[in-house]
C-alpha cells in the first residue's frame, strides 16, 4: 500500500500544472465543444458504429468525446482531472504488470513514474484531443495485466479479443497489439498464455484490416497530417527516440532540428544505453528496441509525427529498463538515472507549456467570441502577436462556435508582420486590444 501511495502522490504532484490548467491547448478541443453543444443529444453528430468505411473510424473515441465535451468543457479543471486520472491509471497498470512479472516494487514504481511524468505522457494527459490514445493504450494495458492473471485459456481469449476490439474502435493504432503479444510470447520463453493472447488479439485485428486496409491506405490524404511514406520510417523512428532527451522541444516533429553536436550526444547516449541493457539482459533490450518499434508501428509511416503517437512506446521502454535494472552495472544504472532525470525534466517543461497555453486560451477565446458577437454581421480581423503566434493561430482556426457565439468564417487572422488593417491586435497575454 505504501508503494501505491507514493506512486499516486508523486504522479499527481508531478502533473499539477495539468490539473490546474485553466484552459485548452488547441482548436481540436474548441471544435469538439462546439459540436457537443450544437443541439440536443439526439441531434449531435454521433459517429455511426457501422460506418467502417470512414477514414477515421473511431466511434468509441468520438462518441465519448462528444459526451465529455458536452459535460465538462465549461469546467477545464474537471476535464483535465479526468484525463490525468486516466493517464495515471495507465501508469498504475504498468506498475502492476511489472510487479506481476517479478520486478521489485521500488523499481516498478520509479519506472511507472518515469512513464507518467515523461514528455510523451505529459503531453497526452494534458491535451484533451488525445482521448483515442488514452483509450487504446489503456485497453491494451488492461489486457496485458489480465493475461498472467486469468486462470483459463478461454478466459484469456475472450478478454483479450474483447479488449482488442474495443481498442480498435478507439483508434486504428491498436493493430499493433497482436505483434506486441507475440513478442511477449517469444521473450517470456514461449509461455502459453501469451500465445493465446497473440492469437486472440489477432482475430479482431485481422477482421478490422480486411474491412479497413483499403480505406486507410488509399484515402486521399496527400500533403495532410495523415500523408504517409515508407521513406518516413527511419527519420520518424529517430525523432521519437531522441525527443524525450531534448528538454526544450515541445513536439517530436522538431526533435531532429537540434544542432548536429547535440543530436550526436543524444544518440551516442541511447546507443550506449541499449548496448548496456543488451549485455545485461538481451530480452529486456529486445523488448525495449524491437517492442518499442512495434508499439509505434504504423505511425512511423506518417510524415507528421506527434507526441501522443509514442504513448505506447514510452510505456514499453519504461518497462524494459525496469526489467533490466537489477543486472545493470554501476555505469548502466548511472546512465539510466541520468536519462530519467532529463526525461522527467522535459516532461515538467511540457506540462508547464501546456498550462501556459491553456492560460492564454482562457483569456483569448472568450474575448474573441465577445468581439465577434459585438461585430454583428461584420467579420473580425485580428493580428497575431510576434511571440506565440502559433498558439493563437491554432486557437482561432476553424472554430464553429464558442460560448454560444457562432464563429465559423467570421474571424480573419492576420500575421504579425502583415500591414493589412485589423480590428484587434492580440497581445502576448492573450488579450484583444482594439487597433483603431
Amino acid at each position: 500500500m505504501r508503494a501505491w501511495s507514493v506512486f499516486l502522490a508523486v504522479a499527481l504532484l508531478g502533473q499539477a500544472w495539468l490539473l490546474l490548467n485553466p484552459g485548452y491547448f488547441s482548436h481540436d478541443e474548441l471544435q469538439w465543444a462546439a459540436f457537443a453543444h450544437a443541439g440536443p443529444l439526439s441531434a449531435l453528430d454521433w459517429q455511426d458504429w457501422r460506418d467502417w468505411r470512414a477514414f477515421q473510424f473511431r466511434p468509441l473515441t468520438f462518441d465519448l468525446w462528444l459526451l465529455l465535451a458536452r459535460g465538462l468543457f465549461a469546467t477545464p479543471w474537471a476535464m483535465h482531472a479526468l484525463f490525468v486520472a486516466m493517464g495515471t491509471a495507465i501508469g498504475a497498470g504498468l506498475l502492476a504488470l511489472l510487479v506481476r512479472i517479478g520486478v521489485a516494487w521500488r523499481v516498478a514504481v520509479v519506472a511507472a513514474l518515469a512513464f507518467v511524468l515523461g514528455p510523451v505522457a505529459m503531453y497526452t494527459h494534458g491535451w484533451t484531443a488525445t482521448l483515442a490514445d488514452l483509450l487504446w493504450v489503456g485497453l491494451g494495458m488492461l489486457a496485458a495485466n489480465l493475461v498472467p492473471r486469468l486462470a483459463s485459456t478461454r478466459a484469456i481469449a475472450i478478454a483479450v479479443a474483447t479488449l482488442t476490439a474495443l481498442a480498435l474502435l478507439a483508434k486504428e493504432a491498436a493493430v499493433v497489439l497482436p505483434a506486441l503479444a507475440a513478442l511477449a510470447w517469444v521473450l517470456s520463453g514461449r509461455r502459453r498464455e501469451w500465445a493465446v493472447a497473440s492469437i486472440a488479439s489477432g482475430v479482431p485485428v485481422a477482421i478490422y484490416l480486411a474491412l479497413r486496409v483499403g480505406v486507410i491506405l488509399y484515402a486521399p490524404r496527400a500533403g495532410g497530417a495523415y500523408a504517409w511514406s515508407v521513406l518516413s520510417i527511419p527519420t520518424q523512428w529517430l525523432a521519437y527516440l531522441a525527443f524525450p532527451f531534448e528538454p526544450n522541444v515541445l513536439e517530436p516533429q522538431n526533435a531532429l532540428l537540434a544542432s548536429g553536436k547535440r543530436l550526436a550526444i543524444v544518440f551516442a547516449l541511447l546507443l550506449a544505453l541499449w548496448a548496456l541493457v543488451a549485455r545485461a539482459q538481451w530480452r529486456a533490450a529486445a523488448w525495449g528496441v524491437l517492442g518499442g518499434a512495434l508499439a509505434l508501428g504504423p505511425v512511423l509511416l506518417l510524415q507528421s509525427p506527434s507526441n501522443q503517437y509514442a504513448y505506447a512506446h514510452a510505456a514499453v521502454v519504461a518497462g524494459a529498463l525496469a526489467v533490466a535494472w537489477p543486472r545493470l552495472g554501476r555505469g548502466g544504472k548511472g546512465l539510466v538515472v541520468f536519462l530519467l532525470v532529463v526525461s522527467t525534466w522535459h516532461g515538467l517543461n511540457v506540462a508547464r507549456q501546456m498550462h501556459r497555453v491553456g492560460t492564454l486560451q482562457a483569456r483569448f477565446s472568450p474575448a474573441l467570441a465577445t468581439a465577434v458577437a459585438q461585430a454583428g454581421d461584420a467579420k473580425v480581423r485580428v493580428r497575431l502577436p510576434e511571440a506565440d503566434s502559433w498558439v493563437f493561430a491554432r486557437l482561432a482556426h476553424d472554430i464553429p462556435a464558442y460560448g454560444g457565439v457562432v464563429m465559423k468564417d467570421r474571424v480573419i487572422v492576420v500575421a504579425h508582420d502583415d500591414p493589412a488593417t485589423v480590428d484587434y491586435a492580440i497581445d502576448e497575454a492573450g488579450v484583444l486590444r482594439p487597433a483603431r
